[in-house]
């Protein structure tokens, strides 16, 4: 009997301590990214590691007019990326530091030079990977958090390492 409650002890002891541990951090999160690319961010958080996923705007931040291959990119187009996340909390948890890799989904419009496109421009999809590194606060006793990251994202179809710049900042409700 002893030995019975003892266990149970033990094993109440380390899930009340592991629940402490990760107050700030909940299983899901849902929020609004701002810079590039911007939209709504969804993330699911594991054990020190995190599943984040972005649908929203592209091209808005560092410009709509930028050189592409033999032409121009023109307009805001449209982004998704998803990026698996490692994080590192500090600061009592108030604060994670992450960072991650995954891959992104981007359309927008190509204004070729030759202009043998209909309407001067061609609808354009990249693909490529995307790198990325974090600053996530928590707010104490609220379900709120806030964070700021920075990235690369590095098209691979069809311009081969056609590199971009992304820097955004945004707020996640966390349940």
């Amino acid at each position: 009997m002893k030995k019975n409650i003892t266990a149970i002890l033990l094993i109440g002891t380390l899930f009340v301590s592991t629940n402490a541990n990760a107050q700030g951090i909940k299983n899901w999160a849902i929020g609004l990214k701002v810079g590039e690319p911007t939209g709504l961010n969804f993330r699911k958080y594991g054990n020190r590691n995190a599943l984040d996923l972005n649908v929203g705007t592209y091209g808005g931040l560092f410009g709509s007019s930028r050189n592409y291959r033999d032409g121009l990119l023109r307009k805001i187009g449209f982004a998704a990326n998803v990026n698996y996340l490692w994080y590192l909390p500090v600061a009592n948890e108030s604060f994670s530091l992450y960072g991650g890799l995954g891959g992104q989904v981007v359309s927008r419009r190509y204004y070729p030079s030759n202009l043998e496109a209909v309407n001067g421009f061609v609808r354009n999809v990249g693909l490529g990977p995307t790198a990325v590194a974090g600053l996530e606060y928590f707010a104490r006793q609220q379900p709120f958090s806030y964070f700021a990251e920075a990235g690369m994202y590095a098209e691979i179809l069809p311009a081969f390492l056609f590199f971009a710049p992304q820097l955004n900042a945004g707020v996640r409700y966390n349940f």
